[in-house]
């Protein structure tokens, strides 16, 4: 019998489990929502960083910046996106050890940061060692106060100078606590936060201001006769007179929502808080209530603490007061936690633009309010046209619209018809972002919950999003040099990795033929591959699987290198007259590419957003300033050993072979290691083997590598995923082998693998129309109860846990399996036409695919 017509009744108890721990979770877990706020922080710029939690950013004298105090106890400098971040200062002469996603207490951990203007020095508030400063030129800070009145400064959190009076007042929030327990304290309600003040002169620190509660932002106002400091437990800020009639008294200056962090002054004299996170039930009643907070700081773990003050949903705020009344002037939010996540700072510029840090994420963010007011005003108007079409409509349907100048997101949420129960779903553009961290391979399973995951996986927006994060894990492309039987000569061949019988296997490509020189290079570009022969350049379009021609370079190459960055595709070496060139795929012009001041061969990498050269001397390396065109010195890779053979970055580690084993180098931690838990790799290489080729594919690492036995090749090919873990000797990599196997048995000595390219991967269920706008299809509308799983994301995980597969797809399409697909606009993405098989009479679970010049309708269950 269907299961659409018998439902089991072991269903019944989890189902009402479900519902109530939904309910729950609105009652004590949801984080608040505040009204007359601005959901505008999704459109900052996102600038990633290669070390977790930028807490404080500041400029120097010369405007010069972002500096970044991270979790490895350095200070960044940004110099653009042409250099990136470099290393300015660090805290603590320890570095052996220290992690770029944790908090090593012997490395410091760097938080408050203040330039002062006369001398040029940064003053660093460390949350283990107390107040330092570095000089302009930066390297190794020094101490300058770790203690006031007989106690020890436990956790200097953020400072203000006075540069008239030659004094500086910062926060000790604790002293019990340090920074990494920084949570513990705003929960277990103890009162021994201090705000002390330092004179220059007499090197004498004095208390000020005493029994607060986790206090950690603080600034002096505009014309310096008082400085607030905020409670990240309860959310007051305190004023502290510093002129005037009432010198030397306090009082309270505001109350602001959530759990505030950094305080910065504006060019108008008026505040900004970064706020953590905005408060949920189950964390205000911890924070309420003393006991309690001490039993959760024994009992609950960190994470588990913080992720219950949040409300289970990392998000970016920010509030702005008056620097006269304390009123609050606005509130800027990122509520689902698009772009923005767990903000300490935000730092307005003269120039209107507003910084902001993260206390846990590995990036920065510039929000221009002055040119995203008009792309507000935009899409304004598009989400009117957008909602008077839903209701004419009268579906329940969502409808979206990708917006190419929105760097800091994948999607735009533009319009939604309003749920018909109380919990509202989560919006698409959180679920592309989450989507786009999984696998291509577990897709297909993804497609079976539900009509809105079938068609977001099935939509260019989440191979957007894919890119954007560096994950392109969809195909691998092996081209191979293969001899013809019939004759001496050899033709090229593109195959996919694929499987076949549960093995790694090379799936041939059908493609129009290319004239494909065994001097060729080939670079991927996007969902294209340019390949790069003599002087001849053709494009494969792996969409549509056909070539098409180029520019030509400017001189011929044999044995050239190439890489693609920044729209730019660089081509290195194959010509003594003429080291290299370099392609704007805009303009579609070659130009010259001046050579690395060294004579030694080059192995060049895209590393970080930059073109590296890696000579045989490892002490001189290089990297290429795309807007001075030239190269400079690298002196950032401390312990990278020589490379001669093939490598590849995957995140922020680079992986090659030393010594016969497979190694990793990170250079925040300065150490080439060896990757563990590959020594089945190992037992299966011959002795006789070349490693030929290693490739990021979608975040794993393929190794290719040859044997030769009795004049014959064997090609192999290992996928290896890996997992970088915490120890006590500091921090390794552990690989597991997911597939080793033999790709080519018995090849002819002449065989030679020419390329191996991971191209982003596209869907087979959504399709071009000639005229330009897309079919979808659909595999069911939404049901109530389907939009309750997967509008909450801890339920979802409690079902998967509880409820088999066929119940799920029976749920999610409301017990009655129907068929829909939806047409929808090339160009803005509103839905056109909208066909049904309302009782699935004929259709259901509908499936997109192209057949001849008509489409066909095809079903994933049979």
């Amino acid at each position: 019998m269907p299961i659409s017509q018998k439902i089991p009744t072991w269903a019944a108890a989890p189902t009402v489990f479900a519902i109530l721990a939904v309910v729950s979770y609105q009652t004590l877990f949801a984080p608040d929502n505040l009204e007359g706020t601005k959901n505008i922080l999704p459109m900052a710029k996102t600038i990633p960083i290669p070390v977790d939690g930028p807490e404080s950013i500041e400029f120097d004298p010369q405007g010069e910046g972002p500096y970044a105090a991270v979790v490895d106890g350095r200070i960044l400098k940004w110099r653009g996106d042409a250099l990136g971040w470099v290393e300015f200062a660090h805290t603590s002469p320890h570095r052996g050890n220290c992690s770029s996603r944790e908090v090593v207490p012997t490395c410091g951990r760097p938080l408050g940061l203040s330039f002062e203007k006369k001398t040029g020095d940064l003053y660093i508030c460390d949350g283990y060692q107390g107040v330092m400063k570095v000089g302009p030129q930066g390297g190794l800070a020094e101490l300058v106060v770790d203690q006031a009145e007989g106690r020890k400064v436990m956790f200097a959190n953020q400072m203000d100078i006075d540069e008239e009076e030659d004094v500086f007042y910062f926060n000790d929030s604790s002293d019990k606590y340090h920074f990494r327990e920084v949570f513990f304290v705003a929960a277990n309600g103890e009162r021994s936060g201090r705000v002390i003040k330092y004179d220059k002169k007499t090197k004498e620190a004095k208390v000020v201001m005493d029994n607060l509660r986790c206090n950690n932002g603080l600034a002096l106002n505009k014309d310096r006769s008082f400085l607030i400091s905020c409670e990240s437990a309860t959310g007051l800020v305190h004023r502290y007179w510093i002129k005037g009639p009432k010198a030397g008294t306090r009082d309270i200056f505001a109350k602001v929502p959530g759990y505030p962090d950094n305080i910065r002054l504006t060019p108008s004299g008026d505040f900004w808080i970064g706020i953590h996170s905005k408060k949920s039930p189950a964390g205000r009643l911890i924070v309420g209530n003393k006991w309690l907070g001490k039993l959760v700081e024994k009992t609950v773990k960190l994470e588990l603490l913080i992720a219950v003050m949040n409300g289970f949903k990392p998000h970016g705020i920010a509030v702005k007061i008056s620097g006269e009344t304390g009123e609050i002037l606005e509130i800027l939010e990122d509520k689902e936690g698009k772009t923005m996540k767990y903000v300490s700072e935000a730092y307005e510029r003269e120039d209107g633009k507003i910084w902001f840090g993260s206390v846990f994420w590995p990036a920065v963010w510039e929000l221009d309010l002055k040119s995203k007011k008009q792309t507000q005003e935009k899409s304004s108007n598009r989400m009117s046209h957008s909602a008077d079409f839903a209701t004419k409509t009268q579906q329940d349907t969502e409808h979206f619209h990708y917006n190419k100048t929105f760097v800091g997101c994948v999607q735009q949420w533009l319009a939604s018809v309003k749920s018909r129960t109380s919990l509202s779903s989560i919006p698409d553009d959180v679920i592309v972002n989450v989507l786009a961290r999984i696998s291509i391979s577990q897709y297909r399973s993804l497609c079976l919950v539900s009509k809105n995951f079938y068609s977001l996986l099935s939509s260019p927006d989440i191979y957007f999003a894919r890119s954007l994060i560096g994950i392109t894990d969809a195909r691998l492309y092996v081209c191979l040099r293969l001899p013809t039987p019939s004759s001496s000569s050899h033709r090229h061949r593109w195959f996919n990795l694929g499987y076949r019988q549960g093995q790694l296997s090379l799936v041939p490509v059908r493609t129009l033929s290319s004239s494909y020189s065994p001097n060729s290079t080939s670079v991927a570009v996007h969902s294209e591959i340019y390949q790069i022969s003599c002087r001849a350049v053709r494009v494969l379009d792996c969409r549509s699987r056909t070539w098409r021609p180029a520019p030509d370079m400017m001189v011929a190459r044999k044995h050239a290198r190439s890489y693609f960055l920044d729209d730019k595709i660089y081509v290195i070496g194959g010509c003594k007259e003429n080291w290299g060139e370099v392609f704007d795929l805009k303009t579609q012009n070659w130009k010259p590419l001046p050579k690395p001041p060294s004579d030694h061969d080059h192995k060049g990498v895209v590393y970080g957003g930059r073109l590296y050269a890696f000579t045989m001397n490892k002490n001189k390396n290089y990297a290429y300033d795309p807007k001075e065109e030239r190269w400079v010195q690298e002196a950032g890779f401390v312990g990278l050993g020589r490379i001669t053979g093939p490598l590849c970055v995957i995140g922020n580690e680079i992986f090659a072979e030393h010594d016969r084993k497979y190694t990793w180098y990170n250079p925040m931690n300065g150490k080439q290691q060896v990757i563990d838990g590959l020594n089945d790799v190992y037992k299966i290489r011959a002795n006789n083997y070349r490693t030929i080729q290693l490739v990021n594919h979608g975040g794993k690492l393929v190794i290719l590598w040859n044997e030769t036995r009795r004049k014959r090749k064997r090609l192999w090919c290992a996928v290896i995923s890996l997992e970088e873990r915490s120890t006590p000797l500091g921090t390794r990599m552990r690989g597991k082998v997911e597939r080793c196997d033999l790709l080519l048995d018995s090849a002819h000595k002449s065989y030679m693998l020419s390329s191996c390219l991971s191209v982003p991967g596209y869907p087979d269920n959504i399709l071009l129309t000639p005229t330009g706008d897309f079919w979808i299809g659909i595999h069911s509308k939404k049901s109530p109860v389907g939009r309750l799983i997967v509008g909450n994301r801890w339920l979802g995980k409690l079902v998967e846990k509880t409820v088999k597969l066929e119940l799920l797809i029976a749920v999610m399409n409301g017990f009655k399996p129907h068929g829909i697909a939806v047409k929808i606009s090339g160009e803005t993405g509103e839905i056109l036409e909208i066909f049904e098989d309302k009782e699935g009479k004929t259709m259901k679970y509908v499936k997109m695919e192209r057949y001849g010049l008509g489409l066909f309708f095809g079903q994933p269950f049979g």
